[in-house]
Order: C-alpha cells, then sequence, then structure tokens
C-alpha cells in the first residue's frame, strides 16, 4: 500500500466530504480533486500508482488507469480549471481527518471546502484484481486540508 500526500490540488465535488454517500452497496465518503498537467508532483504520483502495480501485481493488463484526462475527446470541462488537468476521485468507508488552514479541525460541513477550493490531501493507494481479470487501484482518502 503505498501512502501519498499531494498539496495545492483542486477540489472538484466535496459533496459527500462530511456526510457519507450509499455508492454501489457500500457507505463511502468521497472527495473528486483536479490536479493540474503541470502540479509538481504529478509524477510522484504517477510513480506511486506504477509501484503498487508492479507489487500487485505480475501485468498491467486490464489495470484501470484511475487518473481522469480531463483533455481526453469527449470530456467534459464544466470548469476553467478543469482545463489542461486530470480528475482523481478519492473514497474512504471512515469520516477522513478535514482541517482548516491553521490546523484546527473541521467536523460540520462548511463553506470551506467547495469546488474551485485548493487543498492538501493524503491518501493511500491499494490494488486489487476482480475475478474477471480486471485490475484496479484504489485511493483511500485519509485527510484533507484547506489552503484556499
Amino acid at each position: 500500500m503505498q501512502e501519498v500526500r499531494m498539496n495545492n490540488v483542486i477540489v472538484d465535488s466535496a459533496q459527500f466530504l462530511f456526510v457519507p454517500q450509499n455508492y454501489q452497496g457500500d457507505v463511502k465518503y468521497r472527495l473528486s480533486i483536479v490536479i493540474p498537467k503541470d502540479h509538481p508532483q504529478l509524477h510522484e504520483l504517477k510513480a506511486a500508482f506504477i509501484r503498487e502495480a508492479k507489487e500487485n501485481f505480475t501485468s498491467a493488463r486490464g489495470l484501470t488507469n484511475p487518473l481522469v484526462d480531463n483533455d481526453a475527446p469527449g470530456a467534459s470541462v464544466p470548469y476553467p480549471f478543469y482545463q489542461n488537468s486530470y480528475s482523481l476521485m478519492l473514497n474512504s468507508k471512515f469520516p477522513p481527518s478535514i482541517w482548516d488552514q491553521t490546523g484546527k479541525r473541521i467536523t460540520q460541513p462548511s463553506d470551506l471546502i467547495v469546488t474551485g477550493s485548493v487543498v492538501n490531501v493524503s491518501f493511500k493507494l491499494k490494488a486489487y484484481s476482480f475475478q474477471d481479470g480486471a485490475k484496479a487501484i484504489s485511493r483511500y482518502l485519509n485527510e484533507v486540508q484547506f489552503v484556499k
């Protein structure tokens, strides 16, 4: 399992960050982030995906890429910050730790973390296989810190 921390990423959707959603039979907290293609930590994130895959699979065949290219043909670009970026969904069965800029814990929904906010996030990567041979890497949300 790889630990990842990304600073200064953009919130796409935080609708289920404080109140979990029933998603495919599981109750999950969710945060969708947008990562610019020129983000200084993007290479580290891609390297963590590769390490997790190599540690758990003999081949990358059938592996689903968790990064969604927002510039791909047919991609929806609802906000300008989607241009030249990737989207990544983070989930957790447990409430993530959420902090403001000063390090004070946020326990209730607030206007700080909304679409377009800049946050720091930490999450874990975990590879798994399906019975049909498909492979994926889950992203388990740990912490979110509001930046601006």
